[in-house]
């Protein structure tokens, strides 16, 4: 049995020429992985003399995104054609799992032996004994496994009898001498979309009241090819990927046609691209002048782009499987808070709380929440966050974007010891004015109604607090009737875009008539206290709308 599978072996490795090519295999040597799913890759062939090379399999690079970087003399072409289909076998092998069925290449000799072991029993100087030999098996999927003849259940051969060949997209290095000069290294960098990513996770280890413990996880999954002492980089940032719609013209089964309809921005539903990516299409294919849409501006010495890599050395994954493993942490001070933020919902149901006459008092929740100086060499990126106080479970909460050296906050758990309560009261004074705003269709009415918001503080603890109190108030321009019971520490105007973005801006124009106000204080309580805020200004609100009968005009009364 032993002596056939030897033979059978011989068998497989034989390959006969085909077009003067030798198949080589890049080694993938770096492979950088962004959250989204893009990879940039650099891979490196050596060529030990002058002739033709075949890559077989070449992946569907993002337009403009390969280059070569090599010392010899060398002409790259893509094609897709047929090939000669790989030599393989279907092997069945005694597993401790049981029987298990391969199909692949045997790529090794029995050449490779186990480490030595010590035999059960022998002379006393008990003398290691060698293992049976090993054979390598390369699968479908590019992971090897090695096995012993005694696991051999049974082995057939595939594709030897017959030159078989299956159609696969190729690249050809056509190596010729220069100056003597024809072994070296080509090295190859590109950018794929890819079926590999990485996943964060933070924990926050709060330890004496002081200091806390950050540390960075990351669980990563490669769906995309086999890794092997691959150095592997996890990037944070959103770099800007011009073309990543479009596959290149390398890839040989990428169209003409399909590639001027990808520069254009159009998919496969849809026929037209957007305003943008027509532009982009339209300056490739005229050669016209790119006229920038924004002003220059210098950037300052030691500012770079907020693109981070993180090297976790080189790793080895098979297809289908997951790494998790810890990616950095450092201590930092942190500050203990209890926070309530009003500000988010009262925008989001503006509109409906704007419409009720009645609106009882709402009880929006305070958090127990952290504060710290992000102490990592490379920003906190969107991800979960796992708060525990002396490696004791405390809550989780979610985290943005943090720079190294900027403010983090993260929320621990609803306080259920500190009660606030929010009410607004909007009012008709006594002389409003009014205002009519006129488009080509029709007219708005507008009146000016008094605004109050109280908020009510109590301090059920039997210990003294400080709450931080964040809230909104949307007011008209006129900033002279704002008036606050308890100065803020911080008051500021929101940015216009975001506050109209909460507003109904379709129906009315309150939007562009009032202003919104950020405030946040920082209020002491002692045990079991009670305090109240106020805030009262005017505010802007439709009342009714008429559609024009005259010529369409724009102005406003």
């Amino acid at each position: 049995m032993v002596k056939n599978i030897f033979v059978l072996f011989s068998l497989v490795l034989v390959s006969s020429a085909f077009a003067a090519e030798q198949k080589v295999t890049p080694k993938i040597e770096a492979a950088a992985l962004f959250k989204n799913g893009f990879i940039i890759v650099r891979q490196s062939i050596d060529i030990p003399a002058a002739g033709s090379y075949r890559w077989e399999n070449v992946p569907g690079m993002i337009h403009g995104t390969f280059f070569i970087d090599t010392d010899l003399n060398i002409a790259v072409r893509t094609a897709h054609r047929k090939v000669p289909a790989e030599k393989s076998v279907r092997l069945v092998l005694q597993t401790s799992e049981g029987q298990k069925t391969y199909t692949g290449k045997l790529i090794a000799s029995a050449a490779k032996t186990t480490p030595e072991t010590k035999q059960e029993t022998g002379p006393a100087e008990n003398k290691p004994a060698k293992s049976p030999s090993l054979w390598s098996l390369e699968l479908e999927d590019q992971r090897v496994i090695d096995f012993s003849p005694n696991d051999i259940v049974s082995l057939n051969a595939l594709n030897v009898d017959t030159e078989q060949t299956v159609p696969k997209s190729i690249m050809t290095f056509n190596v010729t001498e220069k100056n003597g000069k024809a072994a070296g290294t080509i090295k190859m960098l590109y950018l794929v979309k890819g079926n590999a990513t990485w996943a964060p996770s933070y924990r926050i280890n709060l330890r004496d009241g002081k200091t806390a413990t950050v540390e960075q996880t990351a669980v990563i999954r490669n769906e995309w090819m086999q890794l092997t002492d691959t150095e592997i980089s996890l990037v944070s940032g959103f770099p800007h990927i011009g073309m990543e719609n479009t596959h290149s013209l390398l890839n040989p089964l990428q169209k003409i046609e399909m590639f001027f309809r990808q520069l254009a921005g159009v998919d496969t539903n849809s026929p037209v691209g957007s305003p943008i990516s027509q532009m982009i299409s339209n300056s490739v294919m005229t050669n016209n002048k790119d006229e920038s849409r924004f002003d220059t501006v210098e950037v300052a010495a030691g500012e770079g782009p907020d693109v981070f890599y993180n090297s976790i050395g080189k790793q080895t994954l098979d297809v289908g499987e997951t790494l998790y493993t810890a990616t950095g942490a450092a201590d930092a001070e942190y500050k203990r808070i209890m926070l309530c933020d009003i500000s988010k919902w009262l925008l989001t149901n503006y509109q409906n709380r704007n419409n009720q006459h009645y609106k009882p008092a709402e009880m929006p929740p305070v958090f127990d929440a952290v504060t710290f100086d992000n102490p990592l060499p490379f920003p906190m990126t969107t991800a979960p966050v796992l708060i525990s106080e002396q490696n004791r479970f405390l809550g989780q909460d979610k985290t943005g974007w943090v720079s190294p050296k900027q403010q983090a906050q993260v929320m621990i758990t609803k306080v259920l010891s500190m009660a606030v309560e929010y009410e607004e009261k909007v009012a008709e004074i006594k002389d409003p004015r009014t205002r009519t705003v006129q488009d080509r269709l029709e007219d708005r009415q507008y009146q000016t109604y008094a605004v109050t918001d109280t908020i009510e503080l109590t301090n059920k603890r039997n210990e003294p607090v400080t709450l931080h109190l964040d809230a909104v108030l949307i007011h008209s321009r006129d900033e002279a009737n704002l008036k606050c019971s308890i100065p803020p520490k911080k008051q500021s105007a929101m940015a216009e875009w975001t506050y109209r973005s909460y507003l109904n801006a379709g129906v009315s124009d309150e939007a562009t008539l009032n202003t919104c106000t950020e405030f946040r204080w920082e209020i002491p309580l002692k045990a079991g206290e009670k305090k109240s805020i106020t805030v009262s200004a005017e505010r802007w609100r439709w009342l009714s709308t008429q559609i024009r009968k005259e010529k369409p005009v724009m102005s406003v009364k």
